[in-house]
């Protein structure tokens, strides 16, 4: 995500410095949840490992694209 804070640059008198912090303290909450509920899935119903790492991927990406967006629409 600190990608998005570059792709922006550094203007806005510290806006896009506090929506990344934002972001990023909420997924890491709801993050830490899904690796959890992901881990059980691996551990109690041995889905197999590949497709918990797409899934994780998947999540993160997502993560990305929204915060990113969300930013894009509060610097305008």
């Amino acid at each position: 995500m600190k990608t998005v804070v570059s792709d922006l640059g550094e203007g806005n008198n510290g806006l896009v410095e506090s929506i990344m912090q934002k972001c990023e303290y909420e997924e890491d909450f709801v993050h830490k949840r899904f690796a959890v509920l992901l881990n059980t899935l691996h551990i109690k119903y041995n889905v197999d490992l590949n497709i918990v790492s797409e899934l994780e991927d998947l999540y993160i990406e997502k993560g990305y694209i929204y915060c990113s967006t969300f930013i894009k629409l509060k610097t305008r």
